[in-house]
């Protein structure tokens, strides 16, 4: 297996190359990200069965950022669509966290969401394991 990491600006990312998975982490805290982030995941991943989207984000903060999100990449009419497959929270000990990201943060741990989504094929179904 191949694995490349790319970092780059979701408002003017301009490669044709498509991807098995992407992997985004905490990229919906700002309001204006959510539009720019589920459209570029419909720009990286290949448009084939099996494409995965990755995505960590804080469970806590900006619900509503990933709301609109998860209804931009389902929603009917776009190239590909995102069913949710996989989702369940961590506890990430805040040592793990670089001295920016752990700020002024006091607790031991904090919660992180891992949300992994595929691409679906017809009327494909999946079951949501929850924990």
């Amino acid at each position: 297996a191949v694995f490349r990491a790319v970092t780059f600006d979701w408002n003017t990312y301009s490669s044709k190359e498509h991807y098995d998975v992407v992997l985004a982490c905490d990229v919906l805290y700002e309001d204006s990200a959510v539009e720019p982030v589920a459209a570029i995941v419909q720009k990286l991943l290949k448009h084939a069965p099996g494409s995965c989207l990755l995505l960590a984000d804080p469970p806590n903060r900006t619900v509503h950022n990933r709301q609109r999100f998860l209804g931009l990449i389902s929603a009917a009419g776009k190239p590909v669509q995102y069913l949710l497959e996989e989702s369940w929270v961590y506890q990430c000990d805040v040592q793990q966290l670089d001295p920016e990201m752990r700020g002024g943060v006091t607790a031991e741990t904090v919660p992180v969401q891992f949300m992994a989504f595929r691409t679906t094929v017809g009327g494909d179904t999946v079951g949501i394991k929850l924990e």
